[in-house]
């Protein structure tokens, strides 16, 4: 059994046999508080009851986050021309840059897609 030893104000405890007061606060087994346990197994029923009862909504939402960022993926493919392509009104706009730019773009929207199928798969797995 777990022993549970809480700070009391004016009670002394016999380990603190040469020490008449310890600035007002000394250690002293509480009786009234041996519940610990038995709460810490009812949150987890419950938490477990929640997870059961939440998984087929977290089914639905990523399935619906993962095909949002594939289209948003193939809107922005099918218009990268407009995106990418020579603007007449920009300073310095080199191939170089325009590149850069679809490269950044591509590699979030990529991590994005796997973070979210991963996550995807956990779900549809557990």
């Amino acid at each position: 059994m777990i022993t549970v030893v809480y700070l009391k104000r004016g009670s002394r405890h016999p380990s603190f046999s040469g020490i008449e007061k310890s600035y007002g606060c000394t250690a002293a087994i509480d009786e009234a508080r041996r519940y610990g346990l038995a709460m810490k197994i009812d949150t987890l029923l419950m938490i477990a009851g929640i997870e059961e009862a939440g998984v087929p909504a977290l089914r639905v939402a990523f399935t619906l986050a993962v095909i949002m960022f594939l289209f948003g993926g193939v809107f922005i493919w099918r218009g990268r021309h407009q995106f990418f392509d020579p603007d007449p009104n920009v300073e310095d706009d080199v191939p170089v840059v325009r590149h850069d730019r679809e490269e950044a773009i591509i590699f979030v929207w990529s991590g994005i897609i796997l973070i979210l199928i991963s996550i995807l798969y956990q779900v549809w797995s557990a």
